[in-house]
């Protein structure tokens, strides 16, 4: 199994998880990040190349401050990740305090490790999964799989309009879409929500259409119940 397909089968059982039953699913998929990626928090921001974005979940309290705070200021790594499109890494005090400034005088118990990565599924940035780590040099170390889960979580934030080849409009397509949803739901005992976002993450991961892998589920060919590539857990 590759590298990729892996890190997919993770992030599907961490949705899974019976503990998280009552989050919303952006708290699970921020979560499911943030645990992969073997950091302390994290929060999820959506919104085009530019300024405007809107918070769309934190891990916790801290998480959420320091996410105010760079709107406050106008500055800090998940606007800098939004603007250029780009990663925005701090790894320490010094280097918090010299390339932003005024947020570290509204947060001055702001996290020294901070990477912020564009989620750009389909080459489109859709948002920033910004993280905080204890330890320096974790990007440096997992930078391309923390590069394809955030794209893959921005995959399934978005709305599944905005992923599926629907031009046509046909109602047996949609139909098939609900109808492996539903099966999704059964095999993995979640919600309607996290279902549609894992089947959006995975059509994602293998460069094909939410309906093709909906087709899949539907037939049989592809059961969730092992992992989401098909095969035993």
């Amino acid at each position: 199994m590759s590298q990729h397909a892996h890190l997919l089968v993770q992030l599907t059982r961490l949705l899974a998880r019976q503990e998280l039953a009552g989050a919303p699913l952006s708290i699970r998929l921020c979560t499911a990040y943030v645990s992969l990626a073997r950091a302390e928090r994290g929060a999820i921001s959506l919104g085009a190349l530019g300024d405007e974005r809107a918070l769309l979940c934190a891990t916790d309290e801290s998480a959420a401050r320091y996410e105010d705070a760079q709107d406050l200021a106008g500055e800090g790594p998940t606007l800098q990740a939004l603007r250029t499109g780009i990663v925005a890494s701090v790894d320490s005090d010094e280097a918090h305090v010299r390339t932003w400034p005024r947020l570290s005088g509204l947060s001055p118990e702001h996290p020294a490790h901070v990477h912020a990565l564009p989620m750009r599924p389909d080459g489109v940035v859709v948002g920033v999964v910004t993280v905080h780590f204890e330890e320096a040099g974790v990007l440096d170390e997992e930078q391309e799989s923390l590069h394809f889960l955030g794209d893959a979580v921005g995959a399934a934030c978005l709305g599944q309009a905005a992923y599926d080849d629907d031009s046509r409009g046909l109602w047996s397509e949609r139909d098939r879409v609900a109808q492996a949803t539903g099966a999704i739901v059964a095999q993995l005992r979640i919600g309607p929500a996290d279902a549609a976002a894992i089947l959006r993450a995975h059509a994602f991961a293998h460069d094909a259409s939410v309906h093709e892998v909906a087709r899949r589920v539907v037939s049989g060919e592809l059961d969730f119940s092992h992992d989401p590539h098909g095969g035993p857990r």
